[in-house]
């Protein structure tokens, strides 16, 4: 797998050792239950200054909400 990715195997294996740590499966746990606590069902899941954001498809309303520019898709040019 890592020679597929162009990375050194011992990048691979630390990635590989980082997942599996009980740190880091204790900090999804934790991130989980948080996002299940405020009312997650799915991905993407956002919440920013407590609005939801449900879906790629409201990136566009977010950014437009919150004042920031949106350099998403254009759906005249776009091949998505």
């Amino acid at each position: 797998m890592s020679t597929r990715a162009y990375s050194p195997r011992y990048v691979f294996l630390d990635v590989v050792h980082s997942v599996t740590s009980k740190l880091i499966k204790d900090q999804l746990k934790n991130m989980v239950a948080e996002a299940v606590s405020l009312g997650a069902y799915g991905a993407p899941f956002i919440v920013v200054d407590d609005q939801v954001y449900f879906g790629s498809d409201r990136l566009e309303q977010l950014a437009f909400t919150h004042g920031l520019p949106w350099r998403g898709p254009n759906p005249v040019t776009s091949h998505l």
